[in-house]
């Protein structure tokens, strides 16, 4: 296609994109974050990262960003406006947060104009975090309060993929995991291995072994895609 622009600024390599309406935010090993125009392709922004670390992932929440430096321990949340990105909160999150992922449909209630014996996904924006003991935690991003934590892998968690009803995770411990999440609510941490909380309810569904440490995932289109340590790729088709 046609190369529209060459966008500069950044002083060491750029690690993470996030587009949101007509901005691109973009992090760097430089400790910064930039937001740029879409439309007339320059920088409206700069914002230094919490104790100068190197940003390694970025995402966008409803209106928030979230910052992170991944194992470096350094994680930033911005509310996101039109006077551009402000500092909600630098300590939120916990500081071994290693990856996340971001839902926006993760309960379940009664349709409209339907009985109470009917359920509906009904959004409710849920942010989740993998950590090095293995944990995932869910945070409701209204408040940033961690409303559910559950012991996923038997190592740390290096990837999250949200889809719809479900969340699948990575790890050291070379499995992914599949978590339904439109379970009836719980409270807490069962003996299953379902966890719960606030709105939010997950069982584990899935365990693929895939012979190597996760370093990434994406999911769609009913297909999960891993990439491992051991350098391959390995697609996931939906009879897994």
């Amino acid at each position: 296609g046609e190369h529209r622009a060459q966008l500069r600024g950044h002083g060491e390599a750029v690690m993470s994109l996030e587009a949101r309406a007509d901005s691109l935010f973009s992090g760097s090993w430089d400790t910064t974050i930039r937001e740029w125009s879409l439309q007339h392709m320059h920088c409206l922004r700069v914002i230094q990262h919490a104790n100068s670390k190197p940003v390694a992932r970025m995402v966008c929440c409803k209106d928030t960003l979230v910052v992170s430096s991944g194992t470096m321990g350094a994680t930033q949340i911005h509310a996101v406006h039109h006077h551009g990105p402000t500092p909600v909160s630098a300590s939120a999150l916990p500081p071994d947060m290693v990856c996340h992922a971001a839902s926006s449909a993760v309960g379940i209630g009664p349709g409209p104009g339907a009985d109470s014996s009917s359920g509906i996904f009904r959004p409710s924006a849920r942010f989740y975090t993998g950590h090095k003991d293995g944990y995932i935690r869910v945070w409701e991003t209204e408040t940033w309060r961690c409303v559910a934590a559950l012991p996923a892998h038997k190592d740390c968690v290096t990837a999250l993929a949200a889809w719809g009803a479900w969340l699948v995770s990575g790890s050291v411990d070379s499995t992914v995991r599949l978590w339904d999440l439109s379970s009836a609510n719980l409270t807490g941490v069962d003996e299953e291995g379902g966890f719960a909380g606030m709105g939010c309810s997950a069982l584990c569904v899935k365990v693929i072994a895939v012979q190597s440490e996760v370093a990434s995932l994406v999911v769609g289109d009913g297909q999960i895609v891993i990439g491992c340590k051991d350098r391959s790729i390995r697609v996931i088709g939906p009879s897994c």
